[in-house]
This record gives structure tokens, C-alpha cells and sequence, in this order.
């Protein structure tokens, strides 16, 4: 908590933000609404009720905003963060993922690779599987929407989340060697994960290759992207934009 507080003073967020959020933050607790108090920060339901009722919806908004931006507090308040974010897309998502967004979350994060196609490809299959899972999805979080990574320990197929408007977007991260291809049965079970999860999206990313029999499952559905190797490399040398 005090690590939290000092990050928080010494950020770089407008005064109105930092007078704002304490402010909200006592007046959910006075007020004793149930589930509003400090102690329910990680309901995702609570607080940001509150902070809707203090301070309007452009108040809100612009609460997220200073925390998306402000990369100074992200690590010590990312629960806080993706509690604030959650208020309005999490309605559409279920409680054993929100719970795991909530659990232990952990933060998307860009390692320095190589700049050669070949070496980077090399380089990504080698790396740690933690550490590969928050580079991709630092990929996501470059398109400006809260993003982050659950939980190794979570067993229903999602390695991370966007808060995108238009609903949760998940991510499978796969860091397979060239020979292994991903095929149909796992393509299957993902749209399954996309369908029982209620996201918007789920994009599937390897180091590897999807078969033709997982491309054509895929293809079946408008709400799976797959993200080979070559895509990947693409998206160091040019970026990517979320559909």
C-alpha cells in the first residue's frame, strides 16, 4: 500500500485526477454502499459505481485515461487499473475470467529483440513462455486499450485480455518450433474459450504455423484471428492494429 501511494503522488496525472480518485475513494466507503469501500477495489463492480456517481461518466473516463497513460503507477496499481477499466466491459465477461484478470495479473512488457527476421523469429521461440506471453501482448497494448496477461495457473485457455469497447478480447500465445504446427482440434477448442468467455474477439498467435484444416475451422468464424510466425514478424516491422 505504501509503495501504491507513493507511485501515486509522484505520477505524472493531472491534479484533478489525484484529488478525484481519493475524494471518490472516501466517499464510497462513507457512504457504505455495499461493495463500494477500499476493501472492494477488486470486486470490479463496486468502486467504479461510485466513481460514475461522484464524478459523471467524462469524470470516470478521464480517471481511466490518466491511468492508461501513465506508465509511472502501472505496475503498482494494475489490479486498480483493470478494476476502473472493467466497469462497463466486463459486464459481458464471465466471473472466472474477471477473477483471473484480478489474480496475480501481471502486465504486457516488450523485450528487446533482434532486429533480423530470422534471428527475432529464433529469439521468440527460445524465449521464456511468461516472458513471450507479455510481449505479444504488449502488441495489443500499443493500440491505447487496457490490456494484461492472467495467471499462469488459470485452465481455460486464455493467456491475456483488452478491454476493448466492443467487448473482452482474448489471447492465446503458443511459442512453438517451426516443425509444430498448430492444428484444427486447437483451433476448435479456442473458438470454444472465445464462445464460453463471451469476447468480442480471440486471437490465436504462434511462433509456428496453423494447418490448412486450422485455417479452414477458423475461417468459419469472424471472431478468430490467427497470427503464424511471418504475421508475428510483421508485426515488429510494422505494428499491428486490432481489429
Amino acid at each position: 500500500m505504501g509503495t501504491s501511494i507513493a507511485n501515486y503522488r509522484g505520477a505524472n496525472l493531472p491534479l484533478s485526477l489525484k484529488v478525484a480518485l481519493p475524494v471518490t475513494a472516501v466517499g464510497a466507503t462513507f457512504f457504505g454502499m455495499k461493495y463500494a469501500g477500499l476493501a472492494a477495489m477488486g470486486s470490479g463492480i463496486g468502486l467504479p459505481v461510485i466513481l460514475l456517481l461522484f464524478l459523471g461518466t467524462a469524470g470516470a473516463t478521464a480517471v481511466v485515461e490518466g491511468f492508461i497513460k501513465d506508465r509511472s503507477i502501472r505496475d503498482p496499481l494494475t489490479k486498480l487499473l483493470i478494476t476502473f477499466v472493467a466497469f462497463e466491459t466486463a459486464r459481458r465477461a464471465k466471473k472466472e475470467l474477471l477473477d483471473a484478470m484480478r489474480a496475480d495479473a501481471m502486465v504486457p512488457e516488450r523485450a528487446q529483440v533482434p532486429d533480423d527476421a530470422v534471428a527475432l523469429l529464433t529469439f521468440l521461440m527460445q524465449m521464456d513462455p511468461v516472458a513471450f506471453e507479455r510481449h505479444v501482448m504488449s502488441f495489443f497494448e500499443k493500440n491505447g486499450y487496457p490490456t494484461g496477461l492472467t495467471a499462469r495457473s488459470n485452465d481455460f485457455g486464455v493467456d491475456g485480455y483488452v478491454f476493448h469497447p466492443d467487448g473482452i478480447v482474448v489471447v492465446q500465445c503458443k511459442r512453438y518450433g517451426a516443425g509444430n504446427a498448430v492444428g484444427r482440434p486447437a483451433i476448435q477448442q479456442f473458438k470454444g474459450v472465445i464462445e464460453e468467455q463471451r469476447a468480442f474477439r480471440g486471437y490465436y498467435v504462434t511462433t509456428s504455423r496453423f494447418t490448412d484444416e486450422a485455417t479452414e475451422s477458423a475461417s468459419k468464424s469472424d471472431r478468430i484471428q490467427l497470427i503464424d510466425g511471418s504475421e508475428l514478424i510483421r508485426w515488429h516491422e510494422q505494428g499491428m492494429t486490432l481489429k
